[in-house]
């Protein structure tokens, strides 16, 4: 068997002493698209942040392709929400890109030919070339979330840790990370969204990790997409519920 590219283990996270995260215990797959998914307050981000290294376990721990999260820490890119940006912060799109180049430097290396030749390859992908000389404040908010996935693309990292991608953006936005997130599952790249829309769980992932304070069930999203599962995630919104586990069912027939 493969080593997972992401295992987490008994993992328990906790704020000045008060536990957000109980014993959460699941791996990820290398080269696959998963998502972190659950009610507000159930502790998505912290979970992601964990598994990035940024928050400390009270115990547990996250392993990276076998090795403890602090060691290849060089390997994973991380998006931050767009809500914990200073988007007053005077700075242009080229230089916050630049940033997943000069964060994997050595203090005595300059930037070089390759790393600028990343960083415009980046912004290209995230189709945000022509805006590389503007000031981060003057952009829309999908202009802003594509912004900081070109920024984790300059790292050309194994493992993408993406906050909430999809939030505020437009739909054109929308399908181009959607699009940009398999090219990277077809490089062998694994990304690993927090992400709120049931609706189309089915159709933008094939992994899934359900948590609400604990892990209610993690595993490929044909099969953990159940109304059990859903039940004990979300508490009993059946409506919504029944809907989401309609769609998994004929997004498999269809396949």
């Amino acid at each position: 068997m493969s080593i997972p590219a992401v295992e987490v283990h008994d993992l328990t996270v906790a704020y000045r002493q008060r536990p957000v995260l109980w014993d959460i215990d699941f791996s990820i797959p290398e080269g696959c698209l998963a998502a972190v998914v659950g009610p507000n307050g159930a502790g998505k981000s912290t979970l992601l942040k964990a598994v990035m290294g940024l928050l400390p376990s009270t115990s547990g721990y996250v392993n990276i392709f076998g090795e403890p999260v602090l060691n290849k820490r060089s390997i994973i890119a991380y998006v931050p929400q767009r809500e914990e940006v200073d988007w007053d912060f005077p700075i242009t799109v080229q230089e916050v890109v630049m940033m997943g180049r000069t964060g994997r430097l050595p203090f005595w290396r300059r930037v070089s030919t390759h790393d600028r030749n990343m960083v415009e390859q980046a912004l290209t992908e995230v189709g945000i070339f022509d805006l590389k000389h503007r000031h981060i404040s003057e952009l829309s908010g999908g202009q802003q979330q594509r912004v900081f996935i070109a920024r984790a693309l300059a790292q050309d990292a194994a493992i993408y840790l993406m906050d909430e991608p999809f939030a505020g953006v437009d739909a054109a936005t929308e399908k181009a990370v959607i699009e940009l997130f398999r090219k990277l599952k077809a490089a062998r790249k694994t990304v690993i969204c927090v992400h709120h829309d049931l609706h189309t769980l089915a159709d933008y992932f094939d992994y899934v990790v359900l948590v609400n304070l604990r892990l209610v069930a993690a595993g490929q999203t044909s099969a953990t997409l159940t109304p059990e599962n859903l039940n004990k995630t979300y508490g009993g919104r059946l409506g919504l519920l029944s809907e989401i586990t309609e769609r998994v069912r004929k997004r498999q027939v269809d396949m």
